[in-house]
């Protein structure tokens, strides 16, 4: 009896597997289908506000009506190359912004779109090969327009913008072609030399004139008498980069810390799941810019770098780490994430 039931358990069992491994073969699929109107639909939201006018009557309303309509898709061949490619919504996201951007600089008394188009075409020109800073850097971001598979039925706008930084990309070109350069050249001082700064402030003593009483301050800061002890520290982009973030995270966690909770763990969760998130792509602007400042940079720690590199080095780190732990577990002393508040998934502090 023993042997026909482990039979029969066998047989479901094989039974099985083969449907799986037929279910994955024959895998069927269609064709995406979209959802589309008659010519001619819109799909509309208004709000009304009223109120009864003065008089004895209570037929008699006063309305006020605010309302936005929206033309609903009629044909897919039109909007295909729109569903949802990176670089047309990364164009769309930019072009919404740099309106309201315009918008803002004509309220100014300025020119709006030439300051949009200035500022694409600058941006191209300096900040397309190399950004020093993390100010630089967000700008580039803002003002950096994509410039893949633009279609010839997206908005006109996004090709006024696209010809602005593509402009200036092209300049930046031309302009490298006749570049000419020299190593660079560093200042040294006789070996011992040094710069002193001190202030000092005196009063006169009770009894002869010629007492007085005095308290100095003095700092001495020994000159550079070797450049190859220099160029290390000379403005490297990686140290650049870890000095702005690391400032960056203490007015954060001054922030954090103010309102009662543990600002230095919140910070080191944030860039575990920045690590963990947008390793790979960011979806939009927002999550472009959460990436660059809480991307601590991976270069080697120096012996001379602050110990607070260090730690924000391994908290960026463990989010790769190979035990896949989520963050919240590995900093349980902060109740909420940063990067969830930054995009709008938090009401309040769990």
């Amino acid at each position: 009896m023993f042997f026909y039931d482990c039979l029969i358990i066998s047989f479901v069992l094989s039974t099985l597997l083969s449907a799986i491994n037929c279910h994955k073969i024959e895998k069927l699929s269609r064709k995406k289908r979209y959802l589309t109107f008659p010519e001619g639909s819109t799909f509309s939201a208004a709000l009304c506000l009223t109120a009864q006018t003065i008089g004895p009557a209570e037929i008699f309303t006063e309305a006020v009506a605010w309302g936005i309509a929206y033309d609903l898709p009629n044909d897919t061949s039109k909007f295909k190359s729109f569903l949802y490619p990176k670089a047309a919504l990364k164009r769309r996201h930019r072009r919404d912004l740099y309106q309201r951007l315009e918008k803002l600089m004509n309220s100014m008394g300025l020119e709006g779109r030439s300051c949009i188009f200035r500022t694409l075409c600058e941006v191209g020109q300096t900040l397309a090969d190399r950004r020093a800073n993390l100010v630089e850097e967000f700008l580039y971001i803002l003002f950096q327009f994509p410039l893949e598979n633009l279609s010839l039925l997206e908005h006109d706008e996004s090709w006024q913008y696209y010809w602005a930084f593509k402009k200036g990309k092209e300049e930046k070109i031309e302009s490298n072609l006749e570049h000419h350069s020299r190593q660079k050249r560093y200042l040294v001082f006789p070996d011992g030399a040094s710069v002193a700064i001190s202030v000092c402030t005196q009063a006169q003593l009770i009894g002869p004139s010629f007492l007085t009483e005095a308290v100095a301050f003095g700092m001495v800061y020994d000159l550079p008498n070797n450049s190859q002890e220099l160029k290390p520290y000379l403005y490297p982009k990686f140290l650049l980069k870890k000095r702005h973030r690391r400032d960056l995270y203490k007015n954060i966690e001054a922030i954090i810390d103010s309102m009662g909770y543990d600002g230095r763990t919140c910070v080191f969760r944030a860039l575990c799941e920045a690590s963990q998130k947008y390793f790979f792509s960011p979806k939009n602007i927002i999550e472009k810019m959460l990436s660059i400042i809480f991307k601590f940079p991976q270069k080697h720690i120096a012996d001379i770098e602050p110990e607070e590199h260090l730690l924000y080095h391994e908290a960026y780190k463990n989010g790769r780490s190979g035990d896949h732990r989520p963050c919240q577990v590995m900093y349980p002393s902060c109740s909420f994430s940063l990067l969830e508040m930054a995009l709008g998934d938090y009401s309040a502090f769990g």
